[in-house]
């Protein structure tokens, strides 16, 4: 466009311009190009105008987001002025005589420890984990994102420490707690010039939820390493540094447990409103490599939970830590006592197959495995996490033997895996002490403190059951086998389980089996009718003569027999015994008694009816027909759906032999469309639409 020329405002439109935009003069172009320009335009204008409508838009958010940070700041203010508002005069903590400058000091304090949370949350990432079954209703962790590699007095070991940190950050990511408020961190050692310590410092860590007492106890990790000096004393390491050199994990359901010095940072735990406690030893190939750290707002009375879903995430990484209600078989790969392990179990099919018994089971006394805080000092418990077994000397039946021919019986079988007993209480208990044999007509009868599985026993309409102690010659290790008996082998006809077992051990030089020529009789403390609570049953052939004594008083009941002629050798052995472990015979309600065996046989009667007549069974409307199909096979049981959809799962495992394998089960309903079972009420639900009809088909897929 030319201004000095008449045509001005004229575009001329030379012979060889073949852009259409390039207009010299309106009168000659033609009417395309006028189009296309004009289309270019609009163009250009509708993107000026969408730009210039993003800007607003970004504009506003931003204005959105500075409103917020400052009504968060105003309530914090109004909340602190508040507080210091109801603070007497003499306190410590009240605000300077300036208010001004205080008001000023304290808002700057609040600005920044929003940044600091802010700071935090930034640093954690959500899981991508897709949780299945119960754990859908559970609470992820949001993980702390990886790093650069530090730049530490360290470097030499910086890469193994490196590879470690990315095996704790994976299982981290799969974890999900019963409450969202927790921390979950990892130590790892260093070492800072000639000195190694503890650390929490760049190491993985998870978070229940973004919460600021959360941050601030994490934050105070990172600026307080543990050393790990040999001259320190024990007690001022606290527990990551002892759980790291001892092994062994450390916990409590209440950090006031703790005295200050076993645990240099309670108060400041307490402060942000922590109060359960897990210490768990992480283990590879080469040994410990750190400490995975569990802190929660919440008192739980048992931490079995926690420690389970942690074994089984780090499993994922080829790490290991302590499992919940473990035994020494678990974590001995030593073929000698497996073999041994082996050789019972092969005894327990026996004799179950024999006496066609529904269960039987073995049972050890726990070790103590684990540190727990009680009256502000630190005492060794067994492997439960259970504040019910602190103090106690427990036994265990986790990874041992067992035989279950009758599969209505596998979930009571799980249960008595997961509930530990104590060694001086029950039928086990005393077979244990005693070294001997033990036996109980009506396990239903016995209160909860002696026997903690007696709900169990109710629902699985369990009565009988004999308890024989078993000492292995080769490793001096002791053992108690468990049988649950059946309703005709209760009256008396034990006896001849006691046989089969006593031929079956005398072939293998291996064990010595207890005492079983006279067993011990527990009985309800409430049931005083015929016995005291505890007798002594002969199960000789041969009767005690005129000449036997019997000596009792309050205190103690000694079995004597003077007869020189009884061609009984079971009643020296019994006299033996007694003379031997007098500690069983100590009990107040204790006695001796030679009973007739038509009146024991009338008397056990009567408590079998009595049995029948007074005991809670379950709803039998729980009790249903399940009828499973994988692949091409098909198996029909009874199954209590009260027990819920994990207890199920395990009797599908066990019956097609699935091997843990991961597998979903599912029902056709009335629309013949097919509908998974994911949760308990789903298993239930599918019953609830049956009407009167109470079985129901179900195909068992593999994920």
């Amino acid at each position: 466009m030319n201004s000095g020329d008449g045509n001005t405002g004229d575009f001329h439109d030379g012979p060889n311009n073949n852009d259409p935009f390039d207009i010299v003069s309106t009168k000659s172009a033609s009417v395309d190009r006028l189009k296309r320009w004009r289309q270019a335009a609009l163009v250009l204008n509708a993107s000026r105008r969408f730009r210039y409508t993003l800007d607003l838009k970004k504009e506003e958010e931003k204005k959105q987001t500075i409103a917020k940070i400052r009504a968060h700041i105003q309530a914090i203010r109004a909340a602190y002025r508040f507080q210091v508002a109801g603070q007497k005069p003499d306190e410590t903590n009240q605000l300077p005589q300036s208010h001004k400058s205080a008001d000023i000091c304290k808002d700057s304090w609040l600005i920044s420890r929003e940044l600091a949370v802010g700071k935090w949350s930034m640093d954690l990432e959500q899981t991508t984990t897709t949780f299945f079954g119960d754990q859908r209703y559970l609470c992820p962790l949001r993980v702390s994102k990886k790093k650069g590699p530090p730049e530490e007095l360290h470097q030499s070991n910086s890469s193994q420490s490196g590879i470690i940190d990315e095996k704790i950050r994976a299982p981290l990511k799969l974890l999900a707690f019963r409450k969202e408020h927790v921390l979950v961190q990892f130590w790892s050692p260093r070492l800072v010039g000639k000195s190694w310590e503890l650390t929490t410092v760049d190491r993985p860590y998870g978070l229940g939820t973004s919460d600021n007492g959360l941050f601030r106890y994490r934050q105070h990790s990172e600026n307080h390493p543990i050393l790990l000096d040999e001259d320190k004393q024990e007690k001022d390491f606290g527990p990551p540094a002892r759980v790291f050199r001892q092994g062994l994990p450390e916990w409590t359901c209440d950090l006031t447990n703790y005295s200050r010095g076993d645990f240099p940072a309670q108060d400041f735990a307490i402060r942000c409103n922590l109060r359960g406690y897990l210490a768990l030893p992480v283990f590879d190939s080469t040994g410990c490599v750190g400490v995975l750290e569990f802190l929660t707002s919440s008192g739980y009375t048992s931490m079995a939970y926690e420690v389970q879903e942690i074994h089984k995430a780090l499993k994922t990484e080829n790490l290991t830590t302590p499992q919940a209600s473990n035994c020494p078989a678990s974590n001995v790969l030593n073929e000698h006592l497996q073999s041994k392990l082996s050789e019972i179990r092969s005894i327990l099919k026996d004799v179950c197959d024999i006496h066609e018994l529904p269960l039987a089971q073995t049972w050890v006394v726990t070790p103590f495995s684990s540190f727990v805080p009680f009256d502000k000092v630190l005492e060794k418990s067994c492997s439960s996490f259970d504040t019910r077994c602190i103090g106690k000397v427990c036994m265990s039946s986790t990874h041992l033997p067992f035989y279950v021919p009758d599969k209505c019986m596998w979930p009571y079988m799980k249960a008595s895996q997961e509930q530990h007993l104590e060694k001086s209480l029950g039928v086990v208990g005393k077979a244990f002490s005693s070294r001997g044999s033990c036996f109980c007509k009506d396990l239903t009868k016995l209160s909860e403190e002696e026997y903690p599985l007696v709900h169990n026993a109710r629902m699985y309409k369990i009565s009988g059951c004999l308890a024989i102690f078993l000492h292995s010659l080769e490793g001096n290790d002791d053992y108690v086998l468990e049988f649950v008996l059946p309703l005709d082998l209760i009256d008396g006809g034990y006896v001849s389980l006691t046989k089969t077992l006593k031929q079956k051990f005398e072939v293998t030089s291996r064990f010595k089996l207890g005492d079983t020529s006279s067993i011990q009789e527990v009985r309800p403390s409430t049931d005083l009718s015929v016995y005291n609570k505890h007798d002594i049953i002969q199960t000789s052939s041969n009767c005690m003569t005129e000449n036997s004594l019997f000596h009792s008083d309050s205190s103690n009941s000694i079995f004597h027999s003077d007869s020189s002629t009884s061609e009984s050798s079971t009643t020296d052995t019994a006299t033996t015994d007694s003379a031997k472990f007098p500690d069983q015979w100590s009990a107040t309600n204790r006695s001796v008694v030679n009973i007739d065996a038509q009146e024991k046989s009338n008397t056990l009667k009567q408590g079998i009816k009595r049995k029948i007549e007074s005991d809670p069974l379950p709803s039998a409307i729980s009790i249903r027909a399940f009828k499973v199909t994988f692949k091409t096979d098909t198996q029909k049981f009874q199954f209590d759906t009260s027990l819920g959809l994990s207890i199920l799962k395990s009797e599908v495992d066990q019956r097609f032999k699935l091997n843990g394998m991961d597998f979903a089960l599912k029902y056709k309903d009335e629309d013949d469309d097919l509908i998974l079972v994911a949760i308990d009420d789903d298993l239930e639900y599918a019953f609830a639409t049956l009407g009167s009809n109470m079985s129901r088909t179900f195909i068992c897929t593999i994920h």
